[in-house]
C-alpha cells in the first residue's frame, strides 16, 4: 500500500501528471494572448478532454475483443469494411470526374 501511494505521489506518473497540467495551462495562456475568451477556451478544452475520452474507450473496447474468443473476427471485418469504403469513395470521385 505504501508502494502504490508513494508512486503515485512522486512516481512517474505523478511527473507526467504534472506536465501534462504544465501543458494545459501554457496552451490555456496562448489562447488568452490569441484574444479567445475564456468560453471558448474552455469550449476547446472540454473538446479535447472528449476525444480523448473516446479514443481511450475505443481502445478498451478492441483490447476486449481482441481476447474474447467468438469475436476475433470483427476487428478484420471493421477494417474491410473501412477499405470498401475508401474504395468505394474513390470511385465515385473518380466518376465526378469523368462526369464533368
Amino acid at each position: 500500500m505504501e508502494l502504490s501511494q508513494d508512486l503515485h505521489e512522486t512516481g512517474p506518473v505523478r511527473a507526467e501528471y504534472w506536465q501534462a497540467q504544465r501543458d494545459i495551462e501554457n496552451m490555456r495562456e496562448f489562447l488568452r494572448k490569441e484574444k479567445y475568451t475564456e468560453g471558448e477556451i474552455d469550449m476547446i478544452y472540454n473538446g479535447a478532454c472528449n476525444k480523448n475520452e473516446n479514443l481511450m474507450k475505443k481502445y478498451m473496447i478492441r483490447m476486449r475483443i481482441a481476447r474474447d474468443e467468438n469475436q476475433r473476427l470483427l476487428p478484420i471485418v471493421w477494417q474491410r469494411w473501412r477499405e470498401f469504403v475508401a474504395l468505394r469513395q474513390q470511385i465515385r470521385h473518380q466518376f465526378r470526374i469523368c462526369h464533368n
